[in-house]
C-alpha cells in the first residue's frame, strides 16, 4: 500500500452539550460537503478520472462490506453521510453512556494507492465467508455470473482507498478517545468504469 495524502479534517462538534445530548445537522453537513469535495478533488488531479462515470465502490468496515454501484460522486456522497451517521449515533451513545460531554470535531482521511485484498481488515471479513452483495441501480442490468466477474475484478484491481478515522473523545479525560473506521474503495481502472 502506498500512502498518497492524508487531511486532517475539523469542523463544530457534532454532539450538542444540551442534556441529553442532541446530534448536530449542520456539523455533519459541514463534514460531509469538506470530505466529499476533498475526495472528488483527488480523483480528478491525483488519479486523473471522472468521479461522475460508474462505478462498483467497495464500501467495509468491522462490520459492514457491500459493493455500492451507480455514479462515483453519488455513491460518494451517500456512503460518506451514512457513516457520519453511524459516528454521530455512537458519539451521542458514548456520552450518554459516559455522563460527559463528548468532543467529536475530528476526521482524519488517508489516501492509499493499493489493491483491496491487500488490507488486513478486508482480508478478515472475507475470510468469514461473507458474500459481497451489491446496491445502487446499476447491478439490475447485469446477471449473476456477471456481477460476480465484476466483483472479482474490483478485488484484485489498483485503485484509490480512503480510511476514515472518526474521533470521539471524552472532554475531561482526553486519554479516552474512541475511533470508528470505515473504508471506500474506487477502482481506478478503465475496465470498472461506465457511462
Amino acid at each position: 500500500m502506498k500512502k498518497v495524502n492524508s487531511y486532517s479534517v475539523k469542523s463544530s462538534n457534532i454532539i450538542t452539550n444540551d442534556i441529553p445530548p442532541k446530534i448536530n445537522q449542520n456539523s455533519l453537513i459541514d463534514f460531509r460537503r469538506k470530505l466529499t469535495s476533498l475526495i472528488v478533488r483527488d480523483l480528478f488531479d491525483v488519479y486523473l478520472r471522472n468521479p461522475y462515470y460508474k462505478r462498483p465502490v467497495l464500501v467495509f468496515g468491522p462490520d459492514i462490506l457491500y459493493v455500492h454501484f451507480d455514479k462515483t460522486f453519488y455513491v460518494i456522497e451517500r456512503e460518506i453521510g451514512k457513516a457520519l451517521n453511524r459516528w454521530a449515533n455512537l458519539a451521542q451513545a458514548f456520552s450518554l453512556n459516559e455522563l460527559a460531554p463528548v468532543k467529536a470535531d475530528r476526521i482524519v482521511l488517508n489516501e492509499f494507492y493499493t489493491v483491496p485484498l491487500y488490507h488486513e481488515t478486508l482480508r478478515g471479513i472475507l475470510h468469514e465467508e461473507r458474500t459481497l452483495t451489491f446496491l445502487g441501480n446499476e447491478p439490475r442490468k447485469y446477471t449473476s455470473s456477471e456481477l460476480r466477474e465484476i466483483s472479482r475484478a474490483l478485488l484484485s484491481s489498483k485503485g484509490a482507498l480512503f480510511e476514515f478515522e472518526m474521533f470521539s473523545r471524552i472532554e475531561k479525560r482526553n486519554k479516552e478517545t474512541l475511533v470508528a473506521k470505515f473504508y471506500l474503495f474506487v477502482p481506478l481502472e478503465k475496465g470498472l468504469e461506465f457511462l
